[in-house]
């Protein structure tokens, strides 16, 4: 009656229907094998792997017994002793096809590259027309980089299942990862001639389509896939990221907010609302974004500095310290992690622990707004007239030596450098500041021609301020009626 049931999709009824039987019988192999496979495509994972244990007991011998715990384990990331289970299966059954391809995916889900080619080389010697074991070489060695090898393995697969979309895709994947644009191009719009709304494949169209600049052509790709499935998700996220490509912020914050409520856990997408939203000042909305997207991602570097930004603003010094600190240990190499660091540090007299972090960050990105930098951290009081005479000393001669090693910074770097507190000290800084302004490069963007000006002049010069920062600062709050006026 149980395998009746399970034949017509009855797999609840079916399961305890094996449970009374194993009742009456506790030591019938053959409903603990079928009890446990049932369990395992159900997703009752430990009770599959008690029942799989049950019958290893009974027949460790027996090769199913083995295979099946092994699969168990495996689904249960429980990783040595799945390694030891299909081990002794292949003891069992040396030359078992499905036993080598269900070890070498799950080597390879634990980054044992090695030791799954070795196992599926095996397989293939086996059944060398077998083009399952070949694309799952293919697979392997593209997670290797070993993009020749892998594409050789998925062309050879394609030879025995031609018609065989998921080689096919493979292949294109291999293709785009090895900078090969136009192959992997030709690959994918192969498999939509075959199947018009084969979704990975007109994702990864789009995406090298709008690499490439043809934003239109990308947007309709994945406006056609999303009109055929409107639950993919993977358009969604398409059609925002070449919209942003476009400048149209509007459209493109759109789509990701859509694509954040459909699903809530979709980083991308939160990450480029978040950036989005910062670069609009939108508090509120950037605070809100990552606070949903520490729920699902606790473990994302660039959230917790989000998060730490936003209490730094708040005047939450010390939770924003924590905050830019937990990034740091979740991803040491992200070098905003430590410049935001270094300005709290620095904002609570921890002049050695602001400069050891901007040290970090000069060593992980070696970039001129990062020496700079590290050239103008002053200490907010010095200790001494002395102290004052050596820090002023220091800083002039690191700008020459930015200037002898003809260092120039791009205008657009938002990184500030630290010269707030020369004006603390009393002397003229203009000197310094001028020498240390040469070091940018100015590029004149405008359109307006000097030699031809398009406006007439009534012996006043007009300078307009524009200024989110300052607009909130102190400075903005005094002058806001001087400059209104």
């Amino acid at each position: 009656m149980a395998i009746t049931l399970a034949l017509t999709g009855k797999k609840e009824q079916a399961i305890e229907a094996y449970r009374k039987a194993l009742e009456l019988k506790p030591g019938y192999p053959d409903a603990l094998t079928n009890l446990g496979n049932l369990l395992l495509e159900t997703d009752q994972t430990e009770e599959a792997i008690q029942i799989c244990k049950r019958l290893v007991q009974l027949s460790p011998d027996l090769h199913a017994a083995q295979f099946n715990l092994a699969n168990a384990l495996a689904k249960a990331d429980v990783p040595e002793p799945a390694e030891a289970a299909y081990e002794r299966a292949l003891q069992l059954a040396p030359r078992h096809l499905d036993t080598m391809k269900n070890f070498a995916v799950f080597l390879s889900s634990q980054k044992k590259y090695d030791e799954a080619i070795h196992v599926l080389r095996k397989a293939a010697i086996l059944e060398p027309g077998n083009w399952e074991i070949l694309n799952n070489l293919g697979i392997v060695y593209t997670e290797r980089e070993q993009f020749d090898v892998a594409i050789s393995c998925f062309q050879d697969a394609i030879q025995y299942a031609p018609e065989n979309c998921d080689i096919q895709f493979h292949l294109g994947k291999a293709l785009e990862e090895s900078k090969q644009t136009q192959d992997a191009m030709i690959v994918f719009r192969k498999i939509l001639r075959q199947h018009p709304n084969h979704p990975g494949a007109a994702f990864h169209l789009g995406s090298l389509v709008a690499m490439l600049g043809d934003y239109e052509y990308a947007y309709d790709i994945f406006q056609q896939l999303y009109q055929s499935d409107p639950t993919n998700t993977a358009s969604l996220f398409g059609m925002g990221s070449v919209r942003l490509k476009q400048g149209k912020v509007g459209s493109a914050v759109g789509y990701f907010e859509t694509l954040a409520g459909l699903e809530p856990e979709h980083l991308p997408s939160r990450l480029h609302l978040i950036d989005l939203y910062s670069r609009q000042m939108r508090n509120k909305d950037v605070e809100k974004h990552v606070e949903e997207a520490l729920e699902t991602h606790p473990e994302n570097a660039v959230l917790w500095n989000y998060k730490g930004h936003i209490q730094n603003q708040k005047k939450q010094i010390k939770k924003a310290l924590k905050s830019f600190l937990k990034a740091v240990e979740l991803d040491d190499t992200y070098v905003h992690s430590y410049s935001n660091l270094a300005t709290i540090y620095q904002s609570m007299g921890m002049f050695a622990d602001a400069r050891q972090v901007l040290e970090k960050a000069y060593e992980l990105t070696p970039l001129p707004e990062y020496r700079l930098a590290l050239a103008s951290l002053l200490p907010p009081i010095p200790a001494s007239m002395e102290e004052i005479q050596e820090v002023r000393k220091t800083f002039k001669q690191n700008i020459e030596e930015m200037h002898a090693d003809g260092v120039q910074i791009d205008t657009s770097i938002k990184l500030t450098p630290g010269t707030f507190y020369l004006a603390y000290q009393g002397y003229n800084d203009r000197p310094i500041i001028e020498r240390m302004a040469e070091l940018y490069q100015v590029k004149n963007n405008l359109s307006w021609n000097p030699e031809a000006p398009t406006v007439t002049r009534d012996g006043k010069i007009r300078i307009g301020f524009i200024s989110s920062l300052f607009y909130n600062h102190t400075i903005g709050s005094l002058m806001k009626g001087i400059i209104e006026n």
